[in-house]
């Protein structure tokens, strides 16, 4: 990291806001860290933080990890979210950027300290512990996701098998839409009543 870089302090993230108007990953990302735990093959997960930025550059957008948990064996996990309407990023592209945020996180884990990058009123974890965890790496999607997949799925599997997992939940395609519907109005607080994620091998093999 160069010294311009290591000497410019990240701004802090402020509060999480559940009310949104996004209905896709977005609402996902919510709903999963408003839920407080997950259920993943049966292991609890409790989730800590969202879409926290994990590189130190000048770029108003710069790179953010969509969701971070830590498991009942005290092992973080990275996660990446995509959605069924998602028909562009390819679970091989959700695996590139999942290693690509964890080289940054790995590189800049002890500045990500210093300067507390955390959303007020989350959770709070030591960004090097999280590295030093060896933390699980996961692309987690509904099924419809993974369903639309599946048919290129010989184009798109995954090239670091052995570092990437991929997870699934079973949830209607249009739960955050009909939500949104439902509270009446343009903004909405998503929410989900199933909590249980199962692993897939398909883009494994």
């Amino acid at each position: 990291m160069s010294t311009n870089q290591t000497n410019k302090k990240l701004s802090t993230p402020g509060m999480v806001s559940f009310t949104i108007k996004d209905t896709n990953e977005k609402a996902l990302q919510r709903a999963v860290l408003n839920q407080g735990e997950s259920y993943l093959d049966g292991k609890t997960v409790e989730w800590l933080d969202i879409e926290l930025p994990v590189e130190f550059s000048e770029n108003a957008r710069r790179p953010c990890i969509d969701l971070i948990g830590r498991d009942e064996d005290g092992r973080y996990l990275l996660c990446e979210l995509k959605f069924s309407n998602n028909k562009t990023d390819s679970p091989c592209d959700a695996e590139k950027e999942l290693i690509g945020y964890y080289d940054l996180i790995t590189k800049n884990s002890i500045e990500l300290d210093k300067n507390e990058i955390h959303h007020k009123k989350q959770k709070l974890f030591s960004w090097t512990e999280l590295v030093n965890s060896n933390p699980r790496l996961c692309i987690m999607a509904d099924a419809s996701y993974w369903a639309y997949w599946e048919n290129k799925v010989d184009s798109v599997k995954l090239q670091h098998p052995d570092l990437v997992e991929c997870l699934a939940i079973d949830i209607d395609s249009n739960v955050f839409a009909d939500q949104r519907a439902e509270q009446g109005g343009e903004h909405y607080t998503p929410s989900l009543e199933e909590n249980h994620w199962h692993s897939l091998y398909t883009f494994s093999c």
